[in-house]
């Protein structure tokens, strides 16, 4: 089934390879990692720093990826154009990794039944999978999220708040909304205690911090934590609303049924007829309705959430 998902990322890829405002600053960093290598100066962002910082980490995971075939297409002299497709493959890669874990997991919990829709349901959506390839910000917070929603259902719980932490503290930090209430869930159900929580949460937190303080503030030639400042801008000052504004239910009547289609029907019924996937619908649920009281919305800012309720649509195709 997951050669499904791995086709039709493809299909995006090359049939919309190129990039729009809010992917530039990430595809600008990967192109000077693997162009411009250690001669900083050289780099975009010092000129074209746009409105906040971003961090590096997300840009030098893909270049890692990528480097090699980039270095081999340089070799053979094919035009620098083919090098984006060659990223976004690797962008692409890095993010279906976790959702084919993903997949493995519902199977042994839901069945191979709700495994097999999970992947047709997902692969009939136009956003995820379109997203799922773009250099968004988001998307690179995107692994992070499917790997903490796979050691969740696994009761991993030490990676689960690593995980987390990272996608918190390096790329969105509003995802402490969505991967708290999961974590709430764990603490309220005595799964997880506060104790053990506190002895994952405390190291990961300081490790990933650091990790992003000094790595972006080598990038940025000056002392930054990027989520922090991005937060302050958006939420204290709340500037993200001179990019435009939406009605409060924008995210339930407008972009989450574009992005589910009439899947979207089917949630509901997978939560009636699977208890199981409850626990899995009401977090992301929950998250969006959150987010929703800040005025700026896209459609990529709860792209995390769809993955569950696919997962609550797919348990009721199965038992239906």
């Amino acid at each position: 089934m997951d050669w499904l998902l791995i086709i039709c990322s493809l299909v995006h890829i090359f049939l919309c390879p190129f990039t729009k405002v809010e992917e530039s600053f990430n595809l600008q960093a990967i192109h000077d990692i693997l162009y411009h290598r250690t001669d900083i100066q050289e780099y975009d962002h010092l000129e074209f720093p746009g409105v906040v910082p971003r961090t590096f980490l997300g840009p030098i995971a893909v270049s890692f990826v990528s480097a090699p075939f980039v270095a081999l297409f340089r070799a053979l002299e094919i035009p620098k154009d083919a090098s984006l497709y060659l990223v976004r493959c690797a962008l692409g890669a890095i993010v279906l990794w976790p959702l084919i874990k993903l997949r493995k997991r519902i199977q042994e919990m839901l069945g191979q039944g709700t495994s097999n829709w999970f992947v047709f349901i997902t692969v009939s959506q136009f956003h995820f999978l379109f997203y799922l390839s773009r250099p968004l910000p988001n998307t690179m917070a995107l692994p992070l999220v499917l790997l903490a929603y796979y050691y969740w259902l696994g009761q991993q719980h030490g990676k689960f708040i690593a995980c987390s932490a990272a996608a918190i503290l390096i790329f969105r930090g509003e995802l402490a909304i969505l991967l708290g209430l999961i974590l709430l869930g764990e603490l309220l159900t005595r799964r997880l205690s506060l104790v053990k929580t506190g002895i994952f949460a405390v190291p990961s937190g300081l490790i990933w911090l650091s990790l992003t303080v000094l790595v972006d503030s080598f990038y940025w030639q000056r002392l930054l934590w990027p989520e922090g400042e991005v937060l302050w801008f958006n939420v204290v000052l709340n500037k993200s609303g001179d990019w435009g504004t939406s009605p409060f239910l924008w995210y339930f009547y407008s972009a989450i049924p574009r992005a589910m289609g009439t899947s979207l029907a089917l949630v509901p019924v997978g939560m009636f007829l699977e208890r199981r996937v409850l626990p899995l619908t009401l977090p992301p649920l929950f998250f969006v309705l959150a987010y929703s009281f800040l005025p700026h919305k896209e459609l990529r800012f709860i792209v995390y959430a769809l993955p569950l309720l696919n997962v609550a649509a797919a348990a009721a195709c199965s038992r239906l």
